[in-house]
Parts: C-alpha cells; sequence; structure tokens
C-alpha cells in the first residue's frame, strides 16, 4: 500500500482537491514542494489520520481553510514556509494532539489573531512541546490572547515551547 506521496517543481499543480487521497488511508508522507499549489479544498485531507508529516513548503499558498487538517490525528510536522498565507484562523490548527513543529517561516503574516492550540503539542512523539517558526513574515501586532491561549494549551510541565517570531521587517 501506498505510505508516501511526493510531488515537486510542478507550477501547473495549482489545488488539493478533496478526496485527493480517499483510497489511500495508510499515507503517512505528504511532500508537495515547489510547486503551484494556491488553493486547498477544506477536505482535501479528511481521512487522512496516519499522516505524521506533511510538507507544503515553496507553494502559493495565501490561506487555509478552517479545520482543513481536523483528521489529522497523527501529523507531527506541518511545513507551510515559504507561501503567501496572510493569516490564520481560530481553529486552524486546533486538536492536532501530535502536533509539536510548525514551519510558518517567510510568509505574509501581519497579525496573529486569536489562535486556540487547544489539544495541540501534548507529548507526540515523545516531545513534548510545540515549536512554531514564523520568522520573516511581516508581523504587525498579535492578539492579546493569542500567548495567553498556547501556553494555557500545555498540560505538562515539562512541556518545552518555543516560539520564533523574528521579523526583518519591523520591531514587534
Amino acid at each position: 500500500y501506498l505510505m508516501s506521496v511526493y510531488i515537486a517543481e510542478n507550477p501547473t499543480f495549482t489545488t488539493i482537491d478533496a478526496g485527493f487521497a480517499q483510497q489511500c488511508r495508510n499515507l503517512q508522507y505528504l511532500q508537495f514542494y515547489r510547486n503551484g499549489i494556491v488553493t486547498i479544498d477544506p477536505y482535501a485531507f479528511k481521512g487522512l489520520s496516519l499522516v505524521t508529516n506533511l510538507m507544503l513548503m515553496d507553494n502559493q499558498i495565501t490561506c487555509l481553510p478552517p479545520n482543513v487538517f481536523v483528521d489529522m490525528l497523527s501529523i507531527t510536522n506541518i511545513d507551510l514556509s515559504n507561501n503567501r498565507i496572510t493569516a490564520l484562523g481560530t481553529d486552524t490548527f486546533k486538536g492536532l494532539g501530535a502536533l509539536y513543529y510548525l514551519q510558518l517561516t517567510n510568509n505574509q503574516i501581519a497579525y496573529l489573531g486569536n489562535m486556540d492550540f487547544t489539544g495541540t503539542g501534548i507529548g507526540g512523539m515523545g516531545m513534548g512541546g510545540i515549536y512554531i517558526m514564523l520568522d520573516a513574515n511581516p508581523i504587525m501586532a498579535i492578539h492579546n490572547r493569542v500567548l495567553t491561549n498556547f501556553f494555557a494549551s500545555r498540560t505538562t510541565s515539562q512541556s518545552s515551547t518555543q516560539i520564533s517570531f523574528s521579523n526583518p521587517y519591523n520591531n514587534i
């Protein structure tokens, strides 16, 4: 059975449709690197509960549909670096209990809204923490509850947490 999908350097690949891997429920690794992806259907990853790594770096993605990752219960690593993402929804990453590494470097995120990290990074793969990389985004403001929500989602005193916010555009 198919466990990995790797599609790279294909500028005509612009959309990840709903159910693209409906018959491949054993997938564990998805890498869509340096394509022309702009759109991800809200149900593109539905039923892919065994995927641990989702690599969507170096595309043209501008936004993520609400709850697009909701079925990805085993996901530990999401890399969305080098896209054109401008905002993140409140529940985009909520409930991803195994998630410990989220790479959002070099997008167009100017404002971090009231994101809910409930249920993320609480021991996935034994790491016990979550790392969020937001470097090289033009972040101008952070909602007054985003860090509170993030740290409130930590459920063990042994969890390690790192959020990287270096910003070459402005000082926040």
